[in-house]
């Protein structure tokens, strides 16, 4: 199955300071997270975006914030986002058919969200390239959980492609030209 700007959200978990300080490879997880946040509002693809108890771990990371200004940051204490009412309240599953997951951590809060979203019938796409853990370990075993349940495994150029899918689409050359550098 191939994404579809149409019916995508991309969902942004907990990307905050104290958190990407943490996981492996941290500059590569924001610069890779920060890119599909700019496709998605070249291409008007709906984002969303969570915090793990911003009281005591702190806001998304600075780097990130200027694309979510117009997004509701929903503020979370529990590990899946649709355990969260605040979090289904602002973005009902209904109005979405597939979810682009980034962020972090890789065996915690995504892979608790993309299990649920799939016992949802929803279609899950991981971006490899735009999430992590503390451990290289977690990460692995986490996308081997993920896609052995039924997410599809895809990296943020996969997601480009796809959203586009045509050289004659009107953002095509802005594409090409700052995002595949």
């Amino acid at each position: 199955m191939l994404m579809t700007a149409e019916q995508s959200l991309l969902l942004l978990i907990d990307m905050q300071d104290k958190l990407v300080a943490a996981v492996d490879q941290p500059q590569q997880l924001v610069a890779n997270c920060q890119w599909l946040l700019k496709l998605s509002q070249l291409l008007k693809v709906p984002i969303a975006a969570t915090e793990q108890y911003a009281k005591g771990i702190g806001p998304t990371v600075a780097a990130l914030q200027p694309y979510l200004e117009q997004v509701t940051v929903v503020d979370k204490t529990v590990f899946s986002c649709l355990a969260s009412a605040d979090f289904s309240q602002h973005y009902p599953l209904a109005q979405y058919q597939q979810f682009v997951l980034c962020g972090i951590e890789a065996h915690a809060c995504i892979l608790q969200t993309a299990l649920q979203l799939l016992a949802q019938n929803k279609q899950v796409f991981v971006v490899v390239d735009s999430i992590s853990a503390r451990q290289p370990q977690d990460t692995h075993y986490a996308l081997q959980r993920m896609q052995q349940q039924g997410a599809v495994l895809v990296t943020k150029e996969m997601v480009g492609f796809e959203w586009l899918r045509d050289a004659k689409h009107p953002a095509f050359k802005t594409f090409s030209q700052e995002f595949l550098r």
